[in-house]
């Protein structure tokens, strides 16, 4: 780009050092986020899945609401999550587990926004400077540490793909490595949080337009577009069609939408830290607003404080202001009540209208990287990078001071502050037909008809029912509910011939068992799986080699045109 240097080694050792200690206080504070427990007990009943039986992919948590059992990796694809679930497997305690994942994260997606960056700018001290602002970005963080949103947390590990594909297929020549680049990115979005896939999609399918009108290679574009949503469908379809084949076989609690515009923001809110605003209600007994966004503005506030301050603001490019009135927009969106009143019937599955300033965190970023390119300067590029520290201490310095002087003051250094549970308070996945909170006072028994004598057994450790019919005398089909929770997948069969049996969901939500008129013997109930479970996830793998195979050829063509350019 020019032989100008766009950051010095000290800055580069500072934004290292940042994010080195913020693993060591995280390691050493242990903050437990508003979703920490459910998505520690996704690592935890995954690994015990794993090492129960050998299980893989896991489906069905077995042990969760109370040995009814709950499905939660159809809903909450768990694809990521193996890998600490192994650790699980092995022994390693839940908690450990989950941090682990958690720094992992972070590291993971600072290296992914570098190569990215690399791939696009080839600069490597500009790269480095992207994806550290992108990487430690105070929302980012937030997702990580404050709020444990695992899965917008993940979300963001793949944003950098999308963007790279999406600018490989509208800018360059490359639009089929493009496609493949941007597939894997959505996939790899799609099969991290549902939520923040329906936004990003919205953004790219807007970003898209604008572009498209411009671009004169419309229909290799549109092409190379239409095969990267095939290649996604197709890679992510070991995930999406099992999630489908649930959701088309009941109504849960999720299939509701929720009432944005009763839930707007606070304008002061999501300027104060989540920890800060609970310290201040707590020391001042007043009631102080508190986002869960609050504190991720502060960067871009600063920079447009200092920029202003410089002079500088005259210099801001059409681009800028652009990106400007956008997350200015969408800002001031989630604080407003009647913006939402019409859209609540299309934006209501976001549950909450804090979930749309994931769009805005990324163009923040983008606004960041750009104004570096264009100054490209260490002088300028070490404000980034102190603005960006600065703003990740602000959000974080309560919460990591309030936990970690808890776990001082309980004397509990060598012990966690936070015990793992197999019970979830998730219910968005729970039948509409049944109480999910009555569930626990259930009694775990067997029930039929009365001219139907049987023994029953229920086997806590192998999560299987065997059923003994001694005698049936019902002139009719005779039916059994069997306590767990119905989802498409049970199965149940005689022990000694095997012959299966149909199953149906009972009145109260839970597996119902119908037996032909006078037929006795033993029957074991368990959950096996659907015959759509295991083609989609065979699909998928296949789809990804050949899709990993084709971008190797490509990548080794590039290098055969190169070298062959230069010789």
């Amino acid at each position: 780009m020019t032989n100008r240097s766009v950051i010095d080694d000290k800055t580069k050792y500072i934004s290292i050092g940042f994010m080195i200690l913020l693993c060591v206080l995280y390691w050493i504070c242990e903050p437990i986020g508003v979703d920490m427990p459910f998505h520690m007990l996704r690592i935890g009943e995954l690994g015990k899945e794993i090492a129960r039986d050998g299980t893989f992919p896991v489906y069905m948590f077995k042990d969760v609401y109370y040995g009814y059992g709950y499905p939660i990796p159809i809903f909450y694809c768990a694809t990521f999550l193996y890998p600490f679930a192994l650790l699980v497997s092995v022994g390693l305690s839940e908690i450990v587990a989950y941090k682990i994942m958690v720094v992992t994260l972070l590291w993971a997606t600072f290296f992914c926004a570098y190569f990215c960056a690399k791939a696009w700018y080839k600069d490597k001290d500009y790269s480095f400077v992207a994806a550290f602002l992108y990487a430690a970005q105070p929302y980012f963080l937030m997702d990580l540490f404050v709020k444990a949103s695992i899965g917008e947390a993940f979300a963001f590990l793949f944003i950098p793909l999308i963007i790279l594909g999406y600018c490989f297929i509208m800018k360059t020549d490359q639009k089929i490595k493009g496609s493949i680049i941007l597939a894997c990115g959505m996939a790899g979005l799609v099969c991290s949080h549902v939520i923040s896939t329906v936004l990003v999609t919205i953004a790219l399918a807007i970003w898209f337009i604008v572009d498209f009108i411009k671009n004169s290679q419309k229909i290799k574009v549109l092409i190379s577009i239409v095969l990267s949503a095939i290649l996604c469908a197709c890679i992510s379809a070991g995930y999406i069609l099992p999630m489908l084949e649930q959701l088309l076989n009941d109504r849960y609690y999720a299939q509701t939408s929720a009432k944005l515009s009763s839930i707007p923001q606070s304008v002061l809110g999501i300027f104060i830290p989540m920890h800060a605003a609970k310290a201040l209600s707590m020391v001042t007994g007043i009631d102080v607003p508190m986002s869960e966004v609050g504190g991720a503005l502060i960067p871009v506030a600063l920079v447009f404080i200092y920029l202003f301050a410089k002079g500088k603001i005259k210099d801001l490019k059409r681009t800028d202001k652009i990106l400007i009135a956008i997350y200015c927009g969408i800002v001031v969106s989630m604080t407003v009540r009647f913006v939402w009143i019409p859209l609540e019937s299309i934006f209501g599955f976001m549950q909450f209208t804090w979930r749309i300033y994931l769009i805005a965190a990324v163009i923040g970023t983008a606004l960041f990287i750009l104004l570096t390119q264009r100054e490209y300067n260490c002088k300028f590029t070490r404000v980034q990078v102190l603005i960006t520290i600065f703003s990740g201490i602000y959000v974080l310095a309560v919460c990591f001071g309030y936990f970690g002087a808890k776990r001082l003051s309980n004397a509990t250094v060598n012990r966690s502050t936070i015990e793992y549970s197999s019970e979830t308070g998730d219910i968005l996945y729970i039948s509409q037909k049944t109480d999910p909170y009555s569930i626990k006072d259930m009694e775990r028994i067997v029930t039929s008809d009365d001219n139907v004598e049987f023994t029953y057994e229920v086997n806590e450790v192998s999560e299987v029912i065997s059923i003994n019919i001694d005698k049936n005398t019902s002139e009719k089909e005779a039916h059994f509910e069997v306590p767990f929770l119905f989802y498409k997948g049970y199965e149940a069969y005689y022990k000694d011939d095997n012959e299966k049996l149909e199953i149906n969901q009972s009145n109260n939500a839970l597996v119902e068992i119908t037996v032909p008129a006078g037929n006795t013997g033993e029957i074991e109930v368990k959950y096996t799986g659907t015959k759509l479970q295991k083609f989609s996830l065979y699909f998928s793998t296949i789809t990804m080699l050949i899709v990993v195979i084709a971008y190797y050829l490509f990548c080794v063509r590039d290098v055969k045109r190169r070298n062959l350019k230069w010789e």
